[in-house]
């Protein structure tokens, strides 16, 4: 019986494909070779160019099959590698620059600075979220926490705390609303 793979079962994915299971590389490579074409083009500007690239990351992706470690998701994975292998491809063909005549000095520096200010902007943005958690009254925090981090049901969290299922809610709802107001708030001042 042939094992069906899914965007939403990574982990099927990796074990198959570390098992030199062809049948995920195959779904990988339908599933994610466009997207990641057009990525890559995006820096190149050279679509015969990206895709020789993207066709050299699958190659060496089912190379290194038996060694592979991913931690992050496939689509995380398969990204950041085609986004870092176009930026090395620009940095190291000093021709290239010739071919991509639309890229000037300073947008091949916001492409360099791009994942360092995505970063930049995602640690910011979770202190603003960690501090505005900090904020609430403690009956909300604990609540929240509980539902969000542990993933516990209402009725769990109801059991732990010893109140009513309708108090967690009130609670949780309430939480919601006032991180919204705290993180409006301080995104802003930011």
């Amino acid at each position: 019986m042939k094992k069906k793979y899914s965007l939403t079962n990574d982990q099927s994915l990796l074990d198959g494909l570390h098992n030199g299971n062809p049948e995920a590389f195959t779904y990988l490579y339908a599933t994610y070779y466009a997207p990641l074409c057009t990525l890559s083009a995006t820096y190149l500007q050279d679509d015969e160019r990206a895709k020789d690239l993207v066709q050299q990351v699958f190659f060496r992706l089912w190379e290194s099959h038996l060694s592979l470690r991913i931690t992050t998701s496939v689509k995380n994975y398969l990204y950041t590698v085609v986004k870092n292998a176009s930026l090395n491809l620009l940095r190291d063909t000093p021709g290239i620059f010739v071919r991509a005549t639309s890229l000037d000095a300073s947008q091949l520096n916001s492409i360099a600075d791009t994942d360092l200010q995505e970063r930049m902007e995602r640690n910011t943005r979770y202190a603003c979220f960690m501090k505005a958690i900090g904020r609430l009254p403690l009956p909300q925090r604990h609540v929240f926490l509980l539902k969000s981090r542990r993933s516990l049901s209402n009725k769990e969290i109801a059991v732990r705390l010893g109140v009513s299922e309708s108090t967690v809610k009130n609670h949780y709802h309430l939480a919601l609303r006032l991180l919204r107001h705290y993180l409006k708030t301080s995104l802003q001042s930011v």
